[in-house]
């Protein structure tokens, strides 16, 4: 029966090797072709099955790392609109992460730069087509990993765009959250997003989150000097930030 192949499948190591190797194949070939719905289709075959893909041995492997495998496979959901299932596969393998020896599969070099320009393009294809949780998920991930890297990929061009989306889609909690977490000086963050996470922060009574805008609305002229220290915190927010701007 079917379920009897599917069991048999999930326990039989060399069935499984034997599938990786032809799903691997089929995606590599697919990819190379930019076919991505079919090589999607492949791809969540493989998955539901619980077929690991870094089991193949095909005849590519001494020219393929297990990094380009998997390189792949993110490529395959990036370019489907599977946003969810490309940030969930970079996350497990740990691919945050700048450095090779952190990430939880073999590489070769020259994989460090593919995976700089992927997870680039993953985050900004995230951003634009408005895929908010997984953009905010990437986001945060790559920012925690990036602290102490003298080239980061830049992430910080992306924050207006993602900070007015969340706002957008009354994520005003995480909006918040997420200036907090990057809050630092020179941030590309619009004035209309400044005064519109001020307006989050009055509404919900958040006054950490207003004391750290208040200070950037200092720094970066949201409101003229003349203006914040003419005026009292509390006249400013019953105004809506409107006098004197």
């Amino acid at each position: 029966s079917v379920s009897d192949s599917v069991i048999s499948l999930r326990n039989n190591y060399d069935l499984k090797v034997m599938m990786s190797s032809i799903g691997m194949l089929l995606l590599l070939d697919l990819c190379s072709k930019s076919i991505w719905e079919t090589a999607y289709q492949i791809h969540f075959v493989m998955k539901k099955y619980c077929i690991d893909p870094l089991m193949s041995q095909t005849e590519h492997d001494a020219t393929t790392s297990q990094a380009q495998k998997i390189f792949c496979c993110i490529e395959v959901c990036m370019n489907s609109n599977h946003g969810k299932d490309a940030v969930d596969i970079l996350a497990a393998y740990k691919l945050q992460n700048p450095y090779p020896n952190q990430w939880q599969l073999a590489s070769n070099p020259a994989d460090v730069d593919t995976r700089n320009l992927l997870v680039a393009t993953l985050l900004e294809g995230l951003v634009e087509s408005n895929y908010v949780k997984e953009a905010r998920k990437l986001f945060d991930l790559l920012y925690t990993a990036q602290k102490s890297v003298k080239k980061p990929i830049d992430i910080a061009k992306h924050l207006n765009t993602l900070l007015v989306f969340l706002l957008d889609a009354n994520l005003n909690v995480e909006a918040l959250n997420l200036f907090l977490k990057i809050d630092q000086p020179a941030l590309p963050v619009e004035v209309v997003t400044y005064r519109a996470l001020l307006a989050a922060c009055v509404e919900k009574h958040m006054m950490k989150a207003a004391e750290t805008l208040w200070r950037s609305l200092g720094l970066f002229g949201v409101f003229s000097f003349q203006v914040i220290y003419g005026m009292q915190r509390s006249e400013i927010f019953n105004n809506g930030g409107r006098k004197g701007v």
